[in-house]
């Protein structure tokens, strides 16, 4: 009985399950096949895939609305299809739909989309998006990665969509000092000529007293400024390098490797090879950036600007187990390099060589993590070397084992890795294996190393129909190419599925579309043309429905890293090989009517730094960046196909669903962001917090987070190392990614003198046929514009004074769509023999100081003459100041020797220094500036007059003596006599002596009458230090305010007076405190007067400029602190001048 009816269940299930199949095959029939992104950005075109799949014309009408209150109505279309008929629809949600306020929160946002088919029967379906209001690409280049106090920050902006179309959205540019404040706040979005050009450029100069540091550009954009965009510069002092250094040193090193060798290459910057010494060191650096140094290696003599070193491994264990130094630890090789003629030093750092047991590592990320049954699936192994990077022409061999035990086929047991590291293996199961377990070995280099090996498992696809569809994978790297014909077949099982239906993918755009050609066979096929919007990659989907269930496959491909046309550009220079000054051009080659920046720097700048440059790669990684696939393709379900290639499916598959978002790319990314900021949060001690954060980078070696735990434990080996290790593995283990950086750090020694030569009693030369060169600019070009109607942008300039190479490079935005950046072109600005003049940077008066010249000849061996001019008030070293001072030099060819000049200025101020030399072989004039500041230390006294000729005031005494005036009073004439006697200090330095008067009214309305008819002589450029600057800038902001009610303001002055009230906020960031106090000088103690006349000064100018409320805030807060019990304010350093408080009355 029970048998009985158990086989009855069972036939009703059967029965149930038919009539089930038969019910989804009939409702798919008159229903649509609908494929869309699964995530929606804002502001842009989406792509939506409908196929009729209906015998008769279909009513089709997509609906977009907010999820899940669907009250506001972002898109609706509808329209009628014809049977079998495919339309491709363009969605752009309203975005005017949508506040600020809705994406302020870390909560995701959705939009449901509607899917209605009229059929026999009716099909109403709709699925559940993510929603993003970013949108489009932004890309930040500056001039140069350093800049000095005074100099001009040049922006540049590169703005498109997500069509790589100009943007049109509108720009809020911000600057930040190292504090953190917005020093200024500029929207980008005023020009029209930018909008239309996607180009947008800023300059922004830097005061006498900008803070040293990491300063930010940011930049707001996209929907409802949803979006940022940061790059860093810094600002200090630094002296730029006439020749760089590099390191040229093993990899990895092994245990049992008895020796390593290490190599330096010192070149100037126009390519020639230094002639000098170099000294080496070593040093094992630990996970904590702790350096134990093992010995100082002897200095060796460059030859051709090279050295070479053969050290032996064994003295770096120091008596150690490997296994210790294996643990994170890494080589640090540190270069000093002294260059013979002037003794200039250089330094490099190189602290990239990884201690490993194995040379090679193995991964997996290129493989998929299925397979289907009897085809042959292709297994992507990851060579790199034990740094992380690729290791090309390794050996490297295959085993595979199923989970059941059957034969797994491999077509090939060993093979090679390619230049980028990928080795490619082949591989069949039967259908009876539901995993198969792969492993991957190299091969050893030699005796000292060891095999590395990894392990993946492969998952058989599974469907409940038994039926699957897979694209053939290629057995070797390929990259594509635009125009080619890509060509894939489908394998198909079984062979009789209905059509196989394709689509091609890039950054959430269905590019194109169709069904696998060859209906009845196992093979499909799959033909179209590759444009370039499909690069630098794109995914190709494939899906059928058998028996009512869907199957489907996913491969990634990659394109080659092009611009498109209408933004491809190239760069071409006559320059390169002339002389200084040279005339010559700069031709940037494109479609007529491409928008293109044009960058020229000096490539002594990148040896300090190329932190933030604006490469083609860097573009290329952005755009990537918003494709909403990921994996290599691929999935062991048809779900999980789908979410990984980025696509949501609609159809009658799904009855009544409602389909869901949550397990694709674009979300589990969202999810991953915010995780992290919930992680760091939960963390309330700032160290903590930072111990999390570390966790949630990649390591560059690639160790389990485990292993890195217990590195920070036994660094710290302490409670607090203890909370540290317990932070870092909580956050380690949400398995965040990020970039690591290490690298070049730099170094300068003291200069060194040679001997002098005597001197040679010569004529005053004249200077009639020499070229003067006195322009050595870091930054020759910053320009933008357009290429003409023939195709060419040319810029026509001459090549500044330094010998030098300049790195050239140009960006474009196409009005067609496209941007572009690039690789930058060098052209070496040289001479044969030339002069070489070091100054410092400022000398103190009265004080010997050396000035350096150096002559270089790359010509035949030179008897020359080289002479320092005199200036008035700067003694030299000839007979009379007017007459020059001489020296006489003997250059060998290919080499360079230096003289020096004692110089003593007499006076301050800047003094054009010429040094020029003559011989057979050529001639050179240079002119440097010497800065002369005074000796001693700045020392300013203030004192105030009450101004009452009519004795309101009751005065008793009518003749007041004091440091400094003579006060007499004469009450019956009301008349007042005040006399300032200066006095300065017995100290004094000579003719550094200034006064100043200020007269100020001690009520509004005096003020008021005696400017009332030269109000604008009130707006001046604030400067000085920080009670100056606000004494300047005070009466700038009154005037303005007064000016513009009175309607008296013209746009001269309204821009005039706008541009002194930024310069002067700007300025007074630079007095700022971590603590939110001002002071008046820099890094002096806060001062409670002046930071209350800053706050009451800044509030009334928010109405007019940019200020941040954190300044003001924080200033408030730190007031707070010192107020008294009895509510009055303590004051221990009070202000200089005393003036500032009559402001404050």
């Amino acid at each position: 009985m029970k048998s009985s009816a158990i086989r009855r269940r069972g036939a009703l299930q059967d029965l149930s399950n038919l009539i089930g199949v038969l019910c989804l095959l009939l409702s798919l029939a008159e229903g649509c096949i609908v494929t869309a992104p699964s995530l929606v950005r804002l502001g842009t075109q989406e792509t939506i895939l409908v196929r009729n799949t209906r015998k008769a014309p279909n009513n089709v009408t997509l609906q977009a609305t907010d999820h899940p209150a669907e009250a506001r109505l972002l898109f609706k279309e509808s329209f009628v299809l014809a049977s079998g008929g495919v339309k491709l629809v363009h969605m752009r949600l309203d975005e005017s739909k949508f506040s600020a306020e809705d994406f302020q929160t870390n909560h995701s946002k959705y939009v449901s989309l509607r899917v209605q088919c009229d059929g026999r029967r009716r099909f109403d379906e709709r699925a559940i998006l993510l929603l993003s209001p970013r949108s489009g690409y932004l890309f930040l280049q500056t001039d140069k990665p350093m800049y000095r106090p005074t100099e001009t920050v040049r922006i540049r902006v590169l703005a498109v969509d997500e069509m790589l179309l100009p943007s049109n959205d509108s720009l809020l540019l911000e600057i930040k000092n190292p504090q953190g404040i917005v020093s200024e706040a500029k929207n980008l979005w005023s020009s029209s000529a930018s909008r239309s050009s996607g180009i947008f450029s800023h300059h922004y100069a830097l005061s006498q007293y900008a803070m040293f540091g990491e300063w930010t550009i940011t930049v707001t954009y996209g929907q409802h400024k949803s979006h940022k965009t940061k790059l860093s510069f810094h600002v200090k002092d630094y002296v730029l390098p006439t020749f760089g250094v590099r390191i040229y040193a093993p990899k990895v090193l092994l245990p049992n490797a008895k020796d390593y060798q290490l190599a330096v290459d010192a070149r100037y910057v126009y390519g020639k090879p230094v002639k000098g010494t170099v000294t080496i060191r070593v040093y094992v650096r630990n996970e904590a950036n702790h350096d134990v140094q093992f010995g100082l290696k002897n200095v060796q003599t460059l030859t051709d600007g090279k050295a070479f070193w053969n050290l032996p491994v064994s003295e770096l264990k120091n008596g150690s187990r490997w296994q210790d130094w294996v643990n994170g630890n890494r080589l640090s090789v540190r270069v000093a390099v002294v260059e013979e003629a002037t003794a200039k030093q250089e330094a490099a750092v190189d602290s990239s060589v990884v201690f490993s047991n194995s040379f090679y590592s193995v991964g997996f990320e290129h493989t998929r993590r299925d397979y289907r049954p009897l085809t042959r699936v292709v297994v992507v192994a990851d060579i790199s070397k034990a740094n992380g990077h690729p290791a090309s022409n390794v050996d490297t061999r295959i085993t595979a084992i199923s989970d059941d035990g059957s034969e797994v086929t491999i077509y090939r047991e060993r093979a090679k890795s390619n230049q980028d590291g990928k080795a490619f293996f082949e591989l069949t199961a039967k259908k009876s294996a539901r995993r198969i377990n792969v492993t991957v070995s190299t091969s050893k280099r030699d005796a000292h190393d060891t095999e590395a090996r990894a392990s993946t498992v492969l998952s058989r696809y599974e469907s409940p129909a038994d039926a699957f569809v897979f694209i053939t994978q290629d057995t070797s790297q390929t990259t594509y190419h635009k125009d080619d014909h890509f060509h894939k077949y489908i394998v198909v099982s079984p062979d009789d599925m209905d059509m196989v239906y394709y689509q091609v993918t890039n950054r959430g755009k269905i590019l194109a579309y169709g069904i696998a050609e060859g209906n009845t066979s196992s093979h499909r096929q799959i033909a179209f043309l590759l444009t370039e919007q499909m690069s630098p990659k794109f995914r190709l989907l494939v899906f059928a429905f058998h028996k009512g269930h869907l199957v489907a496959d996913s491969q990634d491909y990659t394109m080659d890293e092009e611009c498109s046309a209408g933004s491809n550009i190239t760069v071409e220079t006559d320059l390169n090989g002339k002389e200084p000054g040279a005339q010559g051009k700069i031709i940037i080659k494109g479609e007529p009517d491409t928008a293109v920046g044009l960058l020229a720097v000096d490539k002594a700048v990148y040896l300090l730094s190329d932190a933030g440059l604006l490469t083609r790669k860097k573009l290329f990684r952005k755009l990537r960046s918003h494709d909403l696939s990921c994996g290599p393709g691929g999935g062991i379900t048809s779900d999980e196909v789908f979410a990984d290639a980025g696509v949501v499916l609609i159809s009658a598959k799904h009855g009544s669903k409602v389909t869901m978002t949550e397990t694709s790319c674009a979300a589990r990314i969202q999810r991953r962001r915010r995780d992290l900021r919930n992680a760091e949060s939960q963390f309330k001690d700032p160290f903590l917090q930072l111990c999390c954060h570390v966790g949630t980078l990649r390591d560059r070696l690639g160790r389990h987070c485990s292993t890195r735990e217990e590195i920070i434990r036994r660094h710290f080996n302490n409670p607090k190392g203890d909370s540290c290790a317990y932070a870092f593995a909580q956050c380690c283990a949400r398995g965040f990614a990020g970039p690591t950086m290490t690298d070049l750090h730099r170094a300068r020694g003291p200069y060194d003198p040679s001997t002098q030569l005597p001197d040679n009693e010569l004529d005053e030369p004249d200077f009639s046929g020499l070229q003067l060169r006195r322009d050595f600019m870091e930054t020759w070009l910053f320009n933008e514009g357009t290429i003409g109607p023939d195709s060419e942008y040319i810029h026509e300039a001459s090549a500044p004074h330094s010998v030098t190479t300049w790195s050239i490079q140009a960006v474009s935005v196409s009005s067609k769509g496209g941007i572009c950046v690039t690789k930058p072109v060098e052209a070496m600005i040289f001479r044969k023999m030339f002069l070489q003049v070091s100054l410092p940077a400022t000398v103190v008066r009265n004080e010997q100081v050396e000035v350096v010249a150096t002559l270089f000849s790359y010509d035949a061996k030179v008897q020359a003459t080289v002479s320092l001019h005199g200036l008035p008030g700067l003694c030299i070293g000839s007979k009379h100041p007017q007459l020059p001072d001489r020296k006489q030099l003997e250059v060998d060819s290919n080499n360079a020797k230096s003289v020096s000049f004692p110089v003593v200025p007499l006076r301050q101020g800047k003094f054009p220094i010429k040094i020029d030399v003559r011989s057979s072989g050529g001639s050179d004039l240079v002119q440097k500036t010497l800065v002369v500041v005074p000796e001693g230390m700045p020392f300013e006294e203030t004192f105030s007059v009450r101004l009452d000729p009519s004795n309101e005031q009751r005065r008793k005494t009518r003749a007041v003596l004091k440091r400094g005036c003579r006060d007499i009073l004469d009450e019956e004439n009301r008349r007042q006599v005040i006399s300032i006697i200066p006095w300065y200090p017995p100290d004094t330095v000579p003719h550094t002596e200034s006064c100043s008067v200020s007269i100020i009214g001690s009520e509004t309305s005096m003020l008021t009458e005696a400017v009332i008819s030269n109000v604008d002589s009130l707006i001046s450029m604030p400067m000085g230090c920080g009670e100056q600057n606000m004494m300047i800038m005070a009466p700038v902001l009154y005037a303005y305010n007064y000016l513009k009610m009175k309607n008296m303001l013209n746009e001269t002055l309204f821009n005039t007076a706008l541009t002194y009230l930024r310069k002067g906020y700007q300025q007074e960031l630079s007095f700022r405190n971590d603590n939110g106090s001002f002071s008046t000088f820099q890094n002096g103690p806060g001062n409670v007067w002046l930071t209350a006349f800053v706050l009451r000064v800044f509030c009334e100018a928010r109405n007019v400029i940019d200020i941040s409320p954190e300044v003001i805030e924080s200033g408030l807060w730190w007031l707070t602190t010192k107020q008294q019990a009895n509510g009055t304010f303590e004051e221990r350093d009070p202000i200089l001048h005393r003036e500032l408080l009559q402001k404050l009355l």
